[in-house]
């Protein structure tokens, strides 16, 4: 779950809540920018914001599966 983020930040609601959107992914400033250093903060490329969705969609059929493979063995 380390990819998820802390529990309860933007990026966990991602994780969690499967019906948000690539859209409101996108649109969430919490994904558009990287953490401050020295005074300022970088701004995620289109092709940036692409990946970390993708990432996200990836954790979510990981959690799937690991929630399947769990009900089959319960």
């Amino acid at each position: 779950m380390h990819v998820a983020g802390q529990p309860g930040s933007a990026r966990w609601g991602f994780f969690a809540e499967w019906s948000k959107t690539k859209e409101e992914f996108l649109a969430d400033r919490a994904f558009r920018f990287g953490e401050e250093h020295g005074g300022r903060r970088y701004e995620y490329t289109a092709q940036e914001l692409e990946v970390a969705w993708q990432i996200v969609v990836l954790g979510r059929a990981t959690l799937q599966d690991a929630w399947e493979l769990h009900r089959r063995d319960v």
